[in-house]
């Protein structure tokens, strides 16, 4: 492992800080006594180091949520190249009449915005994207490039608090799953207060709420700052050898990360099936740094047995949403496909 790659940012601050954030991102409710006793330190020193955190990185907590459990079926990453003088609010604008884009960012490459997106039914959102690209070509020509998310191999885009209200879901979970979506440290008595309900009552629906499998995890989300440079990757696969395993390649570039970092090298990596067949973002030091270790180490991994279409973008701010900028252990994280066809059930674990 090159611990060169994060030095400047991910390891600047101190291993305690660096694990307090690992926590955090595997379990956002987690006590503070608890961090205190897993760090080995005074609760009041994890209390104070907690604050100092929260204040330093904007640190948010939000879900992971189990998006095909609560009713999403169609996930789709959209790279989009907007005409000669289309008005980025006027997309945006357009953009939010809908409740099927939950993350949007702006990019620097061949496309302007990347859209993470997702619907409660294949028709909805093949509505939707019709209705986006007749919308956008007005006025200018448009690229609009859309791909199917199939499988995740790890990571997250968090939904937008619009599309959980309208989720066929009982109301009192709808609105307890909007509060911690918002803020996943929320404390039962907070919960209780905003709900207008009994603290026993609060506590019963939130163990009520945990047993519908919607959460997947009590997370966190760092904004983008200026210290790190994110590179989002779409990958078409053009050809490769025959005995060429791109699983196992692949694998080992993508649980690589610096020693006790702050935030992980990877955030998500996807199989697509549309316009590509593969994607992931990654968070470095520099844009230097993210085309040399993160593009570089997977063209130097796969060059032997693969001949793809690669296409790099620097993110340059979020829009709607947010990224899944955290501190996770990516080998644990990393899940493989398992041999033979993937079956509905494993796919709808992993897509959403």
């Amino acid at each position: 492992m090159d611990e060169e790659v994060d030095s400047e940012f991910n390891t600047k601050y101190s291993p305690l800080t660096n694990r307090m954030m690992r926590l955090l991102s595997e379990n956002s409710r987690m006590s503070v006594t608890d961090i205190a006793s897993s760090l080995s330190i005074h609760r009041k020193d994890a209390e104070r180091r907690l604050r100092a955190i929260e204040s330093e990185f904007g640190l948010c907590y939000t879900l992971e949520l189990n998006q095909s459990r609560i009713g999403l079926k169609s996930p789709h990453l959209v790279g989009v190249k907007l005409g000669e003088g289309v008005d980025i609010e006027r997309v945006m604008r357009e953009l939010r009449r809908f409740y099927v884009p939950q993350v949007v960012f702006a990019t620097k490459g061949k496309y302007d915005l990347v859209i993470y997106a997702n619907a409660f039914s294949k028709a909805e959102y093949a509505s939707w994207d019709r209705a986006m690209r007749r919308r956008l070509t007005v006025g200018g020509e448009m690229r609009w490039d859309t791909s199917e998310i199939t499988f995740r191999r790890f990571g997250f885009f968090p939904l937008t608090s619009r599309t959980i209200d309208l989720a066929w879901l009982p109301e009192r979970q709808k609105a307890m799953l909007k509060l911690l979506n918002d803020n996943s440290r929320m404390t039962i008595a907070e919960i209780a207060e905003k709900m207008d309900m009994n603290y026993k009552t609060a506590v019963y629906s939130f163990k009520e709420l945990l047993k519908t499998g919607y959460i997947s995890r009590f997370t966190t989300l760092v904004p983008m700052r200026k210290e790190i440079s994110v590179m989002a990757v779409f990958i078409k696969y053009l050809g490769m050898r025959e005995d060429a395993n791109i699983g196992i390649n692949s694998s080992k570039i993508f649980t690589s990360d610096a020693e006790n970092p702050l935030v992980s090298r990877y955030l998500i990596k996807a199989s697509l099936l549309g316009a590509y067949d593969s994607f992931f973002m990654g968070a470095f030091d520099s844009m230097r740094k993210a085309v040399r270790y993160g593009l570089g180490a997977y063209r130097t991994r796969m060059r032997d047995i693969a001949k793809d279409r690669i296409v790099e973008l620097g993110v340059r701010e979020v829009l709607l949403g947010g990224l899944p900028i955290r501190n996770l252990n990516l080998k644990k994280e990393y899940k493989e496909h398992r041999s033979g066809l993937v079956s509905a059930h494993d796919t709808d674990e992993n897509v959403g």
